[in-house]
């Protein structure tokens, strides 16, 4: 991963963090955790909101930190279990973030960022799978991928195998 994408996925994750930092104090508690993990297609129950708090709060302030990079943490630790679920700003903010020259398309080079953001785990890499999924999700035809192209794959994919090399 380039140093440019560690970038892009840091800035992705900071503006998903402070979307829902209802209080703008710079943490996470167990209900602002139920609802970005919610919105990031990720679910987990009450009780293992507080298993993952307690696992990850290293300050032990009760709370997901930002700065120290505890909510990062958990983000990592849940898989994306539906990608329907995925919230509306979640997708706005991923594309505008991994539309570098903010053309309104993510070209083949931005996508491989969204595709290990987005979908499961087991169907990350290797450019023949990218150059696939274009294929796949560019139903204009314009070797690159519009926002509502966009959501309306990473949606389908969620609950469909259409992702499968």
């Amino acid at each position: 991963m380039t140093e440019a994408s560690d970038t892009q996925i840091m800035d992705f994750f900071r503006s998903v963090f402070a979307t829902y930092d209802k209080n703008d104090d710079g943490t996470i508690d167990t209900e602002e955790l139920g609802s970005v993990l919610s919105a990031l297609g990720r679910t987990a129950s009450e009780e293992k909101l507080s298993e993952l708090i307690e696992e990850f709060d290293f300050d032990h302030n009760g709370k997901l930190d930002w700065t120290n990079g505890e909510f990062l943490m958990v983000v990592a630790a849940i898989d994306v279990v539906d990608a329907n679920l995925i919230d509306d700003l979640v997708f706005s903010a991923a594309f505008r973030t991994f539309d570098q020259d903010a053309d309104g398309r993510i070209t083949p080079l931005e996508m491989h960022i969204v595709v290990r953001l987005f979908l499961p785990l087991d169907v990350k890499e290797e450019d023949e799978f990218v150059e696939d999924l274009i294929r796949k999700m560019d139903t204009n035809k314009d070797g690159k991928i519009g926002y509502s192209e966009f959501v309306e794959y990473v949606k389908e994919a969620g609950t469909a195998s259409i992702l499968s090399i």
